[in-house]
């Protein structure tokens, strides 16, 4: 499978000599999986019950950071080509408001190494 590439800092499209550049197997799905963990539930007007619930059970005034942990690994899990995770690493910054994940996790396409700052 392959998708258009994006930038993973700014998530802009990545345009090389005037071409839109593509990617493909493991960067593709380490690409929709951040995606994926940035999208707020009710975000997307087609399907509201897409999408992490971040304002319903993780931005709340005493999240239960083991639901929150279990909601996270669902998501990943329920990705489409991953087969289990191998290690998993959440730390939230209530000052901040940000999630550092970090996990390895089995794919059809090989080892994922995922270590990202989701800014909620």
């Amino acid at each position: 499978m392959s998708d258009l590439k994006l930038d993973l800092s700014t998530n802009d499209l990545v345009i090389e000599r005037s071409d839109l550049v593509l990617v493909e197997q493991r960067e593709n799905l380490q690409q929709f999986l951040k995606q994926r963990l940035q999208m707020f539930r009710g975000e997307w007007f087609l399907n509201a019950l897409k999408g992490v619930p971040y304002y319903q059970e993780i931005l709340t005034k005493a999240p239960n950071f083991a639901a929150v942990d279990s909601i996270l690994k669902r998501e990943i899990l329920q990705t489409s080509g991953i087969i289990e995770l191998e290690k998993f690493e959440l730390d939230y910054d209530e000052t901040t408001r940000a999630l550092t994940l970090a996990f390895t996790a089995k794919s059809t396409d090989g080892v994922i190494e995922f270590n990202e700052d989701i800014t909620i």
